[in-house]
């Protein structure tokens, strides 16, 4: 009788832990599976770069008072300039996870502007980031052939050459930016974005110039007077579409 009641004393306690066992293997599988399903889902959630290079097409609508210059044209040549609707032009640009630099150019007769920039991200979602750029660059108007300096007396070497009538001052910019980000998990964005850009023109770099392209890379030309000074200040709209390629990570 004694034998008995240890054997079932024996089985009842081999049983009790093949029993615990069994729970314990059943918690790490359970808690295996979460993890899995964890992992799953942080791979599926909604990606952004982090950072890449994106190359962008740029369309650009610049308004700029032209009032006073076309009515010195008007008066003096019976014509007034009426600008491109849109500039067109490129946006290479490094983006990073809280900053972005690049470089920006347009061109749209009468307009050009050429610039490099930095900016910092002030609003960051996976599928939209906003910026804030301070552009330096350059700004030139005119390439008109139509107009002659008033007064102006040709010299030798310009007499029979294409001559045209520019004006080229520095040009420093401040501009919002939006950027939208279709949702989807590749390490390629084609992105659409917006800004409103506000420029100041304040210094010339040569003022108005009259003169002829020699070569590719030799403009010859003279400073002239007697031309009204341009605006100091533009407002701009501009569209960017273009590829983004870059590292990616969950928001």
């Amino acid at each position: 009788m004694r034998y008995t009641i240890i054997l079932l004393l024996v089985s009842y306690t081999l049983w009790g832990q093949t029993d615990t066992t069994s729970a314990l293997e059943a918690m790490l599988t359970q808690s295996k599976n979460k993890q899995v399903k964890l992992k799953d889902s942080l791979d599926n959630r909604i990606k952004h770069p982090v950072y890449g290079i994106n190359i962008a097409i740029v369309v650009e609508k610049d308004f700029v008072n032209l009032s006073q210059f076309n009515a010195w044209t008007k008066t003096n040549y019976n014509t007034i300039m009426n600008p491109n609707i849109f500039s067109y032009g490129c946006n290479l640009n490094l983006i990073s996870k809280k900053y972005e630099f690049g470089i920006f150019i347009t061109e749209g007769f009468p307009y050009w502007f050429t610039s490099i920039y930095v900016g910092r991200s002030i609003f960051r979602k996976p599928h939209f980031r906003s910026f804030i750029d301070f552009h330096i660059g350059t700004f030139s108007f005119g390439d008109f052939g139509n107009i002659k300096p008033p007064n102006y007396t040709l010299q030798s070497s310009q007499v029979g050459k294409d001559l045209k009538l520019d004006y080229n001052s520095w040009a420093f910019s401040l501009a919002l930016k939006g950027i939208f980000i279709p949702i989807h998990k590749t390490n390629a964005y084609f992105l659409n974005s917006f800004e409103v850009k506000f420029s100041y023109i304040p210094y010339q770099i040569s003022g108005w110039e009259y003169g002829y392209q020699q070569d590719p890379y030799n403009y010859k030309s003279v400073k002239v007077t007697g031309i009204p000074k341009l605006p100091s200040y533009c407002v701009s709209l501009v569209y960017n579409i273009g590829l983004l390629y870059g590292r990616q990570s969950p928001d």
